[in-house]
């Protein structure tokens, strides 16, 4: 129904000097499949909002105008890095479940392999189920949906992984020497250079608290700082 082309998303990379010289004019949909966690969607702004610019080997620019560009769309294992309005505006996420696994495959749910062996009738299915979709589409454009575990993962991104482990494993309702939680925190990295400062990691563990609904609080004696994480009562 539409004209698609797809480009590696693990070997695919802006930096080059024909990014998208596999890219044809009436290419209609732009998949990059599969990326990788540091793929960088703030390349893509300018493509989303202005157009894509094109150009081959030995052959000027062209530049085609937003209307006639084609829509991108990504696939990933990982969360699309970026925060704030400019990229939220520019992006629809779909979470998709785990249904199928290295012991159930869709051979072995839909009794044959997709497109490949379709008969006249699967076709026609096919062809009825995409109407549907685009008939909801026109009536009530992208369908906002409560995610289940995005947010999370985004946060989890957000703080950084290890950081992040670390406070999750904090005891609750026990006060903790900051000073001894921020050198578990230290020995914990894999990379020392990624250590964050003392005044981070007490702003990370608030938002973390008031992401989870937890109740934070400190106290000080001399010079020794404590805090506590408790849950909060209902």
């Amino acid at each position: 129904m539409k004209k698609v082309q797809s480009l590696d998303g693990k070997k695919f990379s802006f930096n080059g000097d024909f990014p998208y010289q596999s890219v044809k004019t009436d290419c209609q949909v732009l998949v990059f499949d599969d990326v990788k966690p540091n793929f960088q969607f703030i390349n893509l702004f300018s493509v989303i909002t202005e157009g894509i610019e094109i150009t081959y080997k030995g052959k000027d620019t062209i530049k085609l105008p937003v209307e006639e560009s084609p829509k991108i769309l990504i696939t990933t294992n990982y969360v699309i890095k970026g925060t704030g309005g400019s990229h939220e505006a520019r992006k629809f996420e779909v979470e998709l479940s785990s249904f199928f696994n290295a012991n159930y495959c869709p051979i072995d749910y839909f009794k044959h392999t997709l497109f490949d062996d379709w008969d006249i009738k699967e076709w026609a299915r096919f062809d009825c189920y995409m109407v549907e979709c685009l008939k909801k589409y026109l009536a009530n454009g992208l369908i906002p949906y409560k995610s289940i575990s995005l947010p999370y993962k985004k946060f989890e991104i957000e703080l950084g992984k290890e950081l992040f482990e670390c406070i999750k494993n904090i005891e609750k309702n026990v006060w903790i020497n900051s000073d001894d939680f921020f050198n578990q925190y230290q020995s914990s990295l894999s990379k020392k250079w990624d250590v964050k400062s003392k005044t981070m990691v007490t702003k990370s563990i608030k938002k973390y608290c008031d992401f989870f609904g937890l109740d934070y609080d400190t106290t000080k004696s001399g010079n020794v700082v404590k805090f506590i994480i408790k849950y909060r009562e209902i």
